[in-house]
C-alpha cells in the first residue's frame, strides 16, 4: 500500500523517504521538544506535577496542559495576509 502511494505521488521511494518522511522526522522532533519545554515550564511553575509515571492519568493531564497552552497561542495569534496574495485566498474560508 505504502508503495501505491509513493507511485501516486510521483515520488521516487528514494524521493520519499529522503524528502518527504524526511520532513515528517523533522516536524515530529519539533512536535516532541515543544511538548517537552511546555509540561518542563509546567512543572517549574508549579502548575504541573512532576511523575515519572507513564500511566493514563498524568500523561493525560499533561496532555491536556500541553492543549490548552497552544490553544492559548493560537486564540491570541493575528494571522495576515500579504497584500500581494490576497486574490489567491479571497475566496478561502475558516469555519
Amino acid at each position: 500500500m505504502l508503495q501505491e502511494m509513493i507511485s501516486a505521488s510521483g515520488m521516487t521511494s528514494e524521493e520519499y523517504w529522503n524528502t518527504y518522511e524526511k520532513y515528517n522526522v523533522k516536524r515530529l522532533l519539533l512536535l516532541d521538544k515543544l511538548y517537552n519545554t511546555i509540561i518542563n515550564n509546567g512543572i517549574r511553575s508549579g502548575k504541573l506535577e512532576k511523575t515519572n509515571s507513564t500511566t493514563f492519568s498524568p500523561q493525560s493531564e499533561y496532555k491536556n496542559y500541553v492543549d490548552n497552552i497552544i490553544e492559548q497561542y493560537v486564540k491570541q495569534s493575528k494571522i495576515s495576509i500579504n497584500d500581494k496574495y490576497k486574490d489567491m485566498f479571497k475566496d478561502f474560508t475558516v469555519n
